[in-house]
């Protein structure tokens, strides 16, 4: 247990440093995300209230890209080094790696929220209920009876769910399940230039699904379930992580380019521009260019990024490979799953007795620093606990994560 406490503050030599500084920013910026739409109605019509304030937390769920980004990036660069080096993909080692580092604690999460969503419903059922309640009850017993769409990785192309943000995972494990199969057969054949090309057009069909389903919608739910949760609609980021690493793993032009000072200069102001915009954008399911290309401003903006990080003698690479944002990046996955619950303890145990609808800045503050705090702890006691224990099972059985860094 100590030395699993202790590996939450430690590099790996085989990790690509940089972009823990990006998974820090992504959880980070869920729990904003989450925590301002809670704390909003206080602030809405004061006069500390600005258009600006208000729009750039509601946009950070713009991190989502950004995480799925990386998971195209660090998967398919797995595959692509095992392909280089063995000629074919070890499908039964790639396979144990994943589930033993998703199962476990997903369907611990997914176990918990199942318990607390029962005792949820049985504690109203013996309550009177006005209309409201009465609508909540129905909508508990609704996400109960679909627990399996969790459990099988399809909520983001059903309505109901226990776990809410549990979408993203069922993203990622759609895309763990069948890209090793669509490399083998068809992408890790292609010549470079030819692979390089095919990304660079599949990453605008996603973009097509996005205009269609856009045409379609008449609520805010229906933006999320045509367009926020599906995989076809937000797979262009996952894309583009692959095709970022194909470029750094077999294109010297693509290295030179972000060697390049001047060119890195340009491309990071490049890069705020477009995130800039992104998140800007009035939060409006009824306007076109918020449905379809918001996506596309921050999966490109952040793209961006990542290409300098990847520089690693640069200043910029060097900021972000600081060792401050080991810890959260490590205990990330924990934290994003836990953040409801452990998140709400943290804003329970400061703004207890609070309307959160008439809070104060301070008071607002003091809850997000210590849903965050708690949310940070249950990640850790979930690395300690559940994710490092089956992590040392999974490098005994598939041996150790390839080595991006030095390949």
């Amino acid at each position: 247990m100590l030395s699993s406490l202790k590996s939450i503050f430690e590099t790996k030599p085989n990790e690509l440093n940089a972009l823990n500084a990006f998974r820090t920013f992504s959880v980070l910026g869920i729990l904003v995300h989450h925590y301002w739409e809670a704390v909003r109605p206080s602030f809405l019509g004061t006069s500390v209230m600005v258009d600006f304030l208000d729009r750039v937390p509601l946009n950070l769920l713009s991190v989502m890209d950004l995480f799925l980004m990386l998971s195209g990036f660090l998967i398919s660069g797995g595959l692509w080094l095992d392909w280089k080096k063995n000629g074919t993909i070890h499908f039964g080692k790639y396979f144990t790696r994943r589930s033993f580092r998703i199962f476990p604690l997903f369907y611990a999460a997914l176990l918990v929220s199942f318990a607390l969503t029962n005792a949820q419903i049985q504690l109203m059922s013996k309550q009177t209920l006005d209309a409201a309640g009465t609508s909540m009850l129905a909508e508990l017993k609704q996400m109960k009876s679909h627990w399996w769409t969790d459990a099988l990785f399809i909520s983001n192309y059903t309505s109901h769910k226990i776990m809410i943000h549990g979408w993203s995972l069922a993203v990622e494990q759609q895309f763990y399940t069948f890209l090793p199969l669509i490399a083998y057969f068809f992408l890790f054949r292609l010549s470079n230039k030819t692979r390089i090309l095919s990304l660079c057009v599949l990453y605008f069909v996603p973009l097509v699904f996005r205009i269609i389903a856009a045409m379609n919608i008449d609520s805010e739910f229906g933006q999320m379930s045509k367009i926020y949760w599906p995989t076809h609609t937000r797979a262009d980021s996952l894309i583009l992580g692959i095709l970022i690493m194909d470029l750094y793993y077999t294109s010297n032009w693509f290295r030179g380019k972000i060697a390049d000072p001047m060119l890195r200069r340009i491309g990071f102001v490049l890069s705020l521009v477009l995130l800039g915009i992104g998140h800007a954008l009035t939060f409006a399911e009824s306007q076109f260019v918020f449905c379809v290309f918001r996506y596309n401003f921050f999966n490109i903006g952040y793209a961006i990024l990542i290409c300098l990080s990847l520089h690693s003698v640069s200043s910029f690479s060097k900021i972000l490979s600081a060792r401050v944002f080991t810890p959260i990046a490590r205990v990330s996955y924990g934290m994003y799953m836990w953040q409801g619950i452990a998140g709400s303890a943290g804003m329970a145990l400061v703004l207890k007795g609070l309307d959160l609808h008439k809070l104060t800045a301070a008071q607002a503050l003091a809850g997000f620093i210590s849903g965050t705090l708690f949310t940070f702890l249950a990640g850790i006691i979930s690395w300690v606990i559940i994710e490092s224990p089956f992590m040392r099972l999974r490098t005994r059985l598939a041996g150790p994560s390839p080595d991006l860094k030095n390949a």
